[in-house]
């Protein structure tokens, strides 16, 4: 077995990398380099964002801790699916649970019970799914069409003063590509370990003042069948966590007129609330539907209106109350989102912006657990506004707040304030402050079932934050290290209801974190590419309980891609998570040591494309593209706490080894 990397060692590692980067001078030949192929960088100072304040924007000059994954990174490294490619960002994990499988990100170390909620997903700048919803991502993570991803803009910290609920440990926007006259349609086929069968087509086109592309992606597997699991009550089976979906991307504009569509669906394998098998099966779908118009007052000013729907459904077995239902219960819950936006955009000045809008929210559904159902709505509404002045040349002041009401809870507000310094020389530097929240979702405030009872009296819970950060932008690479201190109050946790078989969903206490977040990319020449980071965070609740999210301390990424111009890319990509917090530390009177342990490991992929026209130099092959990629090189044995439902100790977080062929076709 390959030795393990240890916290001093991965440290000494990352930072010998860096320093090594920094300091490599380029070759005369590259010193020489034409402006044109400067342009053909992928690096973050090359490309704006539109995420952190609903307008254009350099991402050194944005109020917003901010990372970028181009669509060229993301070929030159590989991925099956989304759930690949955040895993190797900074200050980021993908884990699951045993109902919901690979369905939550964990960013700088936010991590709480069974649902998606602490981050925010945008399509194009518009919300991808109904953040009132129950937060069942499932089919974001393993069906999005990654074909159609020109951009990933990845905010990390509160963002609910343009954002509102769900904004909370940061942000993550997806951003499609835009066809042209001459886009050409592209067909991919994957198949490869453990029986996986994927396919994906991407369609785009201009009209005149009309244009659309539109993606579509479908994968089915039967999963890793070598891991073996104890489930709560002694029994011993293998776990393959398999399934199946699909996912499906539109985007059209016409002159003004914007329109966003994302369905998505995937059915996973799960063991039930209370982990017990046999296996049975979670089902989630969701349809978004996005239109807007931009209205122009004049060449400063516009007027952005956009109404919005959404549907989600989630079906799974829950099996709590195994006395008097031993098969488990069926549970399905429905809800619909129906949301109306102005958001008001302009320039006051040469020196100053402003951004003011409203968001009112209405959202119904109906739930149900066995023979227990039942109906009911909500509503929200906010008001915010956010102010930017260049008070100097280097200097730029942020501040902006928005005010929130939902049904039955009190008024709040979120504040957010800024300064970002900005030297001619390329150095940068932002210090930021930040408050967000994040409303339980509906059906657990308002839906009293066989499992759960409600609670509408249940607070939202809030994080502030501070960020401190120092950036370097050269031509060939950039570099940033930033310091946070964050406090999440009113923590939503499950609680056993006395007299009774049911759960409820309450307030408790308080959680402080504390990281530490460096990251680089760097050009070493035309062909070589270097991408790394690390992150190291710790954090203590109201209970005086250490790393109590269970995320690892410290994770680091390094990656190094080559590209030759005859015609093959080749790259390697490692991540590195230290030991997470054992289950029996955080809840030591529920858990049941019976697994492997969570260990500290190395992820390992690599990557290797070939284009068979320039390969060939055959002319009527230079549409077909072969790539292989291979996850978990190392074949590590992967596990992560249970922090869901904290009974059985550990749960599978990884499958095995895997290699993956796929071709693509553009017509």
């Amino acid at each position: 077995m390959p030795q393990q990397l240890s916290m001093p060692n991965a440290i000494h590692y990352l930072v010998f990398c860096i320093v090594f980067i920094l300091i490599t001078p380029l070759s005369a030949s590259e010193a020489e380099q034409p402006l044109e192929d400067l342009l053909t960088l992928e690096l973050e100072e090359l490309m704006m964002i539109t995420v952190v304040s609903k307008r254009e924007e350099s991402i050194e000059n944005a109020p917003g801790i901010v990372t970028i994954i181009s669509s060229d990174e993301i070929q030159k490294f590989g991925g099956r699916n989304l759930r690949d490619i955040l895993n190797r960002q900074i200050n980021m994990m993908i884990v699951g649970n045993h109902i919901f499988q690979e369905n939550q990100v964990s960013l700088r170390a936010a991590l709480n019970g069974l649902l998606d909620n602490q981050v925010l997903y945008l399509l194009n700048g518009r919300p991808l799914t109904n953040s009132q919803g129950q937060g069942v991502h499932m089919d974001l993570y393993l069906n999005f069409p990654i074909a159609i991803i020109e951009q990933i803009e990845i905010v990390r910290g509160p963002g609910s003063v343009l954002y509102g609920t769900n904004a909370f440990a940061g942000i993550i926007n997806i951003k499609t590509k835009q066809p042209s006259e001459s886009f050409s349609p592209l067909l991919s086929l994957t198949g490869g370990s453990y029986d996986t069968k994927s396919a994906s087509f991407t369609q785009g086109n201009t009209f005149d003042k009309f244009s659309f592309i539109t993606a579509i992606h479908v994968t089915d597997f039967n999963g890793d069948q070598d891991i073996n699991y104890q489930d709560a009550f002694g029994n011993t089976d293998s776990y393959p966590a398999g399934g199946n979906g699909l996912g499906l991307v539109s985007n059209a504009t016409y002159d003004n007129l914007n329109f966003n569509m994302y369905l998505g669906q995937a059915t996973r394998n799960n063991l039930g609330a209370v982990i017990l098998f046999p296996e049975h099966e979670a089902t989630v779908k969701h349809l978004t539907f996005d239109i807007g118009y931009q209205y122009d007052f004049n060449q400063n000013w516009y007027l952005k209106t956009n109404y919005a729907f959404y549907k989600d459904w989630v079906d799974f077995t829950s099996n709590f109350d195994l006395s008097n239902h031993p098969e488990g219960l069926d549970t399905e819950v429905n809800s619909d989102l129906y949301s109306f936006e102005l958001n008001l955009l302009g320039s006051i000045n040469d020196q100053t912006n402003l951004l003011a809008g409203i968001n009112p929210l209405y959202s119904d559904g109906n739930s149900s657990e066995g023979a227990t159902n039942g109906k009911w709505n909500t509503w929200q509404a906010s008001a915010y506004m956010q102010v930017d002045h260049q008070l100097y040349k280097w200097l730029k002041i942020v501040g902006g707040i928005q005010l929130n009401k939902a049904k039955e809870l009190d008024k709040d507000y979120s504040p957010r304030g800024g300064l970002i310094f900005d030297f001619d020389n390329g150095w940068y530097s932002k210090l930021l402050y930040g408050s967000a929240f994040r409303i339980a979702n509906v059906s657990l405030r308002f839906f009293d079932g066989a499992f759960f009872q409600n609670n509408r009296d249940l607070k939202p819970e809030t994080i502030n934050t501070l960020d401190f950060q120092v950036g370097l932008r050269k031509p060939n690479y950039s570099f940033s290290t930033t310091y946070y201190m964050s406090k999440i109050k009113n923590s939503h946790i499950f609680e056993e209801v006395p007299n009774t078989s049911k759960r409820q969903m309450i307030n408790s206490g308080s959680v402080d974190f504390e990281g530490i977040e460096i990251e680089g990319k760097w050009n070493l020449s035309n062909t070589i590419n270097v991408v790394g980071n690390i992150a190291y965070q710790t954090n203590e609740n109201s209970d005086d309980i250490k790393d109590s999210t269970f995320v690892p301390n410290l994770m680091v990424k390094l990656g190094i891609s080559y590209k030759n111009q005859m015609g093959y890319s080749f790259s390697l990509f490692n991540s590195y998570f230290s030991e997470p917090t054992p289950l029996d530390k955080v809840a030591p009177a529920f858990s049941l040591n019976v697994n492997p342990k969570a260990n500290s490991y190395n992820l390992l992929s690599a990557n290797l494309a070939l284009n068979l026209g320039k390969l060939t130099e055959t002319r009527e092959l230079s549409n077909i593209k072969v790539s292989f990629y291979i996850d978990n090189l190392l074949n590590k044995n992967i596990f992560f706490p249970n922090y869901a439902t904290r009974n059985v100790s550990t749960f599978p977080n990884y499958q095995g080894r895997s290699v993956y062929g796929t071709v693509e076709i553009s017509f």
